[in-house]
């Protein structure tokens, strides 16, 4: 029976697992237009095959949301480059080190170094390889009181920086006492320089060498101010650094772009290409739905559930209902139709009949998902997701001051603000062919009554 078979449609709904172009429950979730003109994925390589054409090499900014299709994206081009020709080293910094603390740049190189370095085929991979190198510096040139380094300097530095942040945390505080970040940095360039000449001469019948450097948008913890000022740092001062001699792909967290340094740090990389969400509405006040992005959404969940065979028709309008509600983001959309399914097995609402118990079940996981945001949702957000709403754009400059306070202080205020509503996903991005622009997530916009209290009061406080 087909209800034996909702546990399989539960896994396969999964919301937080990453999906490989392969895999049979891929959806182009960019047909139609409905994620902009060009779809992240050919603008991407196109990127690459520009620059590789030109004898120079890309180095790109990728935006987009967690939960957003961007790691799939990212192994997407990857799969085309490889049909180019190229060979193609995926990044996936979360395997790496710990997300939840803030982020150094020769972190990011130290991990790209040893990734090449698993790459090259060194004729004495006991003085050329990345972690003996590694060794020599630090029993060299940093003081390593109290952090035992014998141990994992070969082959388990890196575990070491993924399970034990104490560690990892000391080590930082030693390199920045010490002021040795920048020797760092050089010595994981230079590496970076010799491993890629090494492996043309070891390739010399492929086209080129991509790095793509996935997750680091994910970066978010209990420092989350510290977490944003090493973000911005990592691109910002460091950006340059990040060229590497071969094509280069990063991807970065949405709100970066709406910070005072993206002007410099958008010109020290090739290209910025962004992820937005599946326009599942236009950009108009009353928010007509667009039935092409609609469409998508139900594309995503009926590759992965049989609509028909469980519920037949009585489930179409609760799945228009759902495309909307989730705004385009593919993460809620599949973790409203798992929660859907899982209360469908269970016994609730038994005394309704099939169609109004499948009302009540939907009408459930909007509330759920709903109290969910809300939870995030504070007073101070009303303002400036107020302004989104009516202007389809994020307001810049606005951010009120303190008597007697910093510049800086300022600007990290508000860095914080904007982290906050993007990071929790109250304001989504979208792109056509007018550009791209920004709204509220429709689960504030339309179900949210602590959402519409906070608008109502911002209303009478301002004589609105």
């Amino acid at each position: 029976m087909i209800e034996d078979r909702i546990p399989l449609f539960i896994r396969d709904c999964n919301p937080y697992e990453t999906i490989d172009p392969t895999d049979r429950r891929w959806v182009d979730l960019d047909k139609n237009g409905v994620r902009g003109d060009i779809s992240s994925t050919d603008e991407l390589l196109a990127k690459v095959l520009e620059a590789d054409k030109a004898g120079e090499n890309a180095s790109i900014l990728f935006s987009g949301f967690s939960g957003g299709g961007k790691s799939t994206i990212l192994r997407q081009v990857r799969n085309r480059l490889i049909e180019e020709k190229f060979d193609v080293l995926l990044i996936d910094s979360e395997d790496f080190f710990s997300l939840d603390m803030p982020v150094e740049t020769y972190e990011v190189l130290l991990t790209i170094a040893g990734a090449l370095d698993e790459r090259i085929e060194w004729p004495d991979k006991e003085k050329q390889g990345w972690w003996s190198r590694w060794a020599n510096f630090l029993t060299s040139n940093v003081v390593v009181a109290n952090v035992k380094f014998n141990v994992p300097l070969v082959g388990e530095f890196q575990g070491e920086i993924k399970k034990n942040p104490e560690w990892r945390e000391a080590l930082q505080e030693m390199i920045e006492r010490q002021q040795k970040q920048r020797p760092i940095v050089e010595l994981c360039r230079g590496f970076i320089s010799e491993a890629i000449a090494a492996w043309r001469d070891q390739h010399r019948g492929r086209r080129g060498l991509a790095i793509i450097f996935d997750s680091l948008e994910k970066l978010r913890g209990s420092e989350a101010s510290k977490i944003r000022k090493s973000i911005v740092n990592v691109f910002h001062r460091f950006g340059p650094d990040l060229n590497l001699p071969c094509h280069t792909i990063y991807s970065i967290p949405p709100w970066l772009r709406f910070t005072k340094t993206w002007n410099t740090i958008n010109g020290r990389f090739s290209a910025f290409v962004q992820l937005s969400m599946i326009m599942v509405s236009k950009k108009e006040q009353n928010r007509e739905a667009l039935e092409k992005g609609m469409g998508r959404i139900r594309a995503l969940i009926e590759t992965r559930v049989p609509i028909r065979d469980i519920w037949g028709d009585m489930a179409h309008r609760h799945l228009d209902d759902l495309a909307a509600t989730c705004g385009g983001y593919p993460r809620d959309a599949l973790l409203l139709i798992r929660n859907v399914l899982s209360d469908w097995r269970s016994v609730i609402y038994p005394d309704l009949a099939p169609e109004p118990r499948l009302a009540r079940i939907f009408d459930r996981a909007f509330a759920q998902l709903c109290e969910q945001y809300d939870t995030s949702l504070w007073k101070p957000d009303g303002e400036m997701l107020s302004a989104i709403e009516d202007s389809f754009d994020v307001p810049l400059g606005d951010e009120p001051g303190v008597t007697g306070e910093s510049e800086d202080s300022l600007d990290d205020r508000r860095i914080a603000r904007l982290a906050e509503l993007f990071d929790n996903h109250f304001v989504i991005c979208y792109r056509n062919g007018g550009g791209s622009w920004c709204d509220v997530h429709p689960i504030l916009r339309k179900r949210s009554d602590r959402y519409q209290r906070i608008k109502a009061e911002l209303r009478a406080r301002h004589g609105g």
